[in-house]
């Protein structure tokens, strides 16, 4: 346990409410607080609809419930923690936050260190390297567990709330959590294991008559896959023949696609046109045997909408279902926009159908694992909607990010109420969640906001030889946000990471992008749609690139716009492609470095001089070049300072200063240890207002150094 002691910072257990490392930010934001809503005679009259509540019914009074908990453990990060933070506050309970030392601080009005909350500093991510309890993250949790003991927070008393991040599909991680006593909130490593592998899920959904599209079975040598393309072939031609006779379109089935059976995303897939020759077939199968990849090929259904239907299942066994939700619009294979499941073009008894054979899919598993599966459940589907047929595409045990789509629509909160069914209550009855949808009525759309630029073809190509996926844009990890303004309306719902409302920046590291969800409700899809927009434009971002281009694009797209936009129309990748003409027309992420470099280099020839150089740059794109996002270190800022041309001489001469004014409670404490490698000094230390000598050659470079990273106006 020797390498722990120097990842894992334990507390002062001197008091039981403590902060591992505390969580307070490093530096002050630039504006405080930075993120503003409108002004109040600009809002609108929030919607008088019922507020969400969980799908599970209260215990009852004055019995508490076998297995509830005190405490829960927020393994994830973002706008799902944020949430699953304010759900168990709801639910009276205490949380206990594990988040890296690259990673932001939550608010101190979200974590209430003084009321019970813990945060630990401690390592998170996956190891991919080890596997059982040797793996790093694994004994991180351990470690946890004997810090809370001393603390005095039984274990058992405490259930971990994974998200949907990398943890929540991880059956090896659950089954460790498992074998040192701590609770998870959601399904067992077997259920995840089972429904996880792509192969034994379709095993699963073929004991039901939610058929998969053809697939080949796991592939272990080229023959077998070469004979299910071949026989695919006469297929897809007896299909073209029909068509032809029927006046139909006949291009719609005309691809193969090989799936990595772990994979999701995007990631371990790769799609095949069925007029590619047989040599490059086998080429593409040969690639993936050697990679020692446990992968399918199935039929690619070109034209089709993306289905999901929400499932919750009890630990008594009781299925329910919420509002089905259609997520067709995606971005490299990530959801942009998700709305309400629009059935008028299906026949009325294929939710029905739905529920029916998920049911039964469920049954089978429990059957096989000898145990119910217990939590959320997204099951997804593709929809051809020219024959009204549904295909399984996968199913996810856990909550996803569009939840919020059927929880509006249902009037559910699907945070809590995996929460409450991890604390053994029960759910309430079909017939009670169908009527209270019912109710509510109208329609939800909801419009993912990410925190990303477009990436240039260069960039587009390295990342696929790389990691093998296609990706248009990449996370503005670590960027300063100089002004978030958030949409506020009717029927409009924000849910934000409220991580960047302490920090005013994205995390530091390449987490995931997403960093807000804006739904927007009314009585019909018009008028929802017309609220979304209308939201989405009112949304102002500074200081980072955002999505906002990409979600408007789809939005306002003729056939999105009248409901007929389908996955074969690419619609989001027609408006990716525009932006990212734009982006690199523009220079692309170098287009700045280059303008910051090329006037660095005429002060270093001597062509300009260094105040001159000041008036013609943008600080803040200079201190992400040159300085760490959070602290910068002495040794950064002379680099900074030399490539300039700005010697020790220049800064150190105390008859070539200028007195600078700052309010001691504007100024942040810890950037006093690098004030001397700006060659600055504090006159008048512990005054109300505090005196600073800054060097006259430098003074612009520092004053702009003061704003971004000391909080100054």
């Amino acid at each position: 346990m020797a390498s722990l002691e120097t990842n894992f910072e334990t507390p002062d257990l001197s008091h039981q409410n403590v902060l591992a490392n505390s969580d307070l930010p490093l530096v002050r934001p630039l504006y405080s607080p930075f993120i503003r809503h409108l002004d109040p005679e600009d809002r609108e009259v929030f919607n008088d609809e019922p507020p969400l509540e969980s799908a599970c019914m209260e215990a009852e009074d004055g019995k508490e419930l076998l297995g509830s908990y005190d405490y829960v453990i927020i393994a994830t990060r973002g706008v799902i923690a944020s949430e699953a933070i304010k759900a168990a506050h709801k639910l009276g309970k205490k949380v206990i936050v594990l988040c890296e030392k690259e990673d932001l601080s939550y608010p101190g009005n979200l974590i209430d260190t003084q009321g019970g909350d813990v945060v630990f500093r401690i390592p998170t991510h996956r190891n991919e390297k080890n596997r059982g309890m040797e793996r790093t993250d694994v004994q991180m949790m351990k470690a946890m567990r004997e810090n809370l003991k001393q603390m005095g927070i039984d274990s058992e008393r405490t259930a971990v709330c994974t998200g949907y991040g990398d943890k929540a599909e991880d059956s090896d991680w659950h089954k460790c959590m498992h074998e040192i006593g701590i609770q998870t909130i959601g399904p067992s490593a077997e259920w995840i294991a089972l429904l996880g592998d792509k192969a034994s899920a379709n095993k699963l959904a073929n004991t039901t008559e939610l058929q998969p599209p053809s697939s080949s079975g796991v592939i272990e040598v080229v023959e077998q896959a070469l004979d299910f393309f071949r026989a695919q072939k006469k297929n897809i031609s007896m299909k073209t023949i029909l068509r032809d006779l029927n006046n139909l379109s006949n291009s719609e089935n005309s691809k193969f696609i090989l799936k990595d059976c772990h994979g999701g995303g995007g990631s371990g897939q790769v799609e095949i046109s069925e007029d590619v020759s047989e040599e490059d077939f086998i080429t593409a199968v040969q690639t993936f045997i050697a990679q020692g990849r446990k992968f399918t090929i199935d039929q690619f259904i070109k034209c089709n909408k993306h289905i999901e239907m929400q499932v919750m299942m009890d630990r008594e066994g009781n299925i329910r279902f919420g509002t089905p939700r259609d997520c067709t619009q995606q971005r490299d294979k990530q959801k942009v926009i998700e709305e309400t499941a629009d059935f008028a073009d299906m026949p009325p008894e294929q939710i029905q159908f739905l529920r029916d054979n998920i049911t039964k899919m469920l049954f089978a598993g429990a059957e096989k694992l000898g145990h119910p599966y217990e939590g959320l459940l997204t099951c997804e589907f593709l929809y051809d909607p020219r024959e009204c047929e549904f295909y399984f595409l996968e199913g996810n045990t856990r909550i996803q990010v569009e939840h919020a789509v059927s929880g509006h629509q249902g009037g559910i909160d699907y945070v809590q109420t995996q929460i409450d069914i991890a604390d053994r209550k029960t759910l309430k009855s079909q017939e009670l969640l169908d009527l209270q949808a019912e109710i509510r009525g109208g329609h939800t759309i909801e419009a993912r906001i990410c925190f990303e630029r477009p990436v240039t073809k260069e960039e587009q190509q390295d990342i696929k030889e790389a990691f093998g996926v296609k990706v248009s844009t990449r996370t503005e990890s670590g960027k300063p946000i100089d002004r978030l303004e958030l949409p506020v309306g009717k029927g409009i719902t924000v849910y934000m990471d409220n991580r960047i409302q302490e920090g005013g920046k994205m995390p530091k590291k390449d987490y995931d992008s997403l960093v807000m969800q804006v739904v927007a409700r009314g009585e019909d899809r018009y008028e929802a749609h017309g609220r979304l927009v209308k939201a989405v434009e009112s949304l102002q971002v500074e200081g980072v690139h955002t999505n906002k281009e990409l979600v408007l694009g789809i939005l306002n797209h003729p056939k999105f716009h009248v409901g007929v936009a389908n996955s074969s129309m690419k619609i989001a990748d027609g408006v990716m492609q525009e932006m990212q003409k734009k982006y690199e027309a523009g220079g692309g992420a170098k287009g700045e470095e280059q303008k910051i470099a090329s006037i660095i280099g005429s002060v270093a020839k001597g062509e300009i001089s260094a105040p001159e150089a000041f008036e013609n740059l943008d600080f803040r794109q200079v201190f992400r070049l040159y300085l760490s996002d959070l602290k910068p270190t002495r040794s950064e800022i002379e680099d900074l300072l030399e490539a300039f041309g700005i010697t020790s001489r220049d800064i150190s001469n105390r008859l070539t200063k200028n007195e600078l004014s700052v309010s001691e409670n504007q100024l942040s404490s810890d950037l006093e240890d690098v004030f001397d490698a700006f060659g600055v000094e504090r006159k008048c230390p512990n005054t109300i207002v505090d005196v600073l000598l800054v060097p006259q050659k430098i003074e612009p470079i520092f004053i702009a150094f003061l704003k971004v990273y000391g909080g100054v106006r």
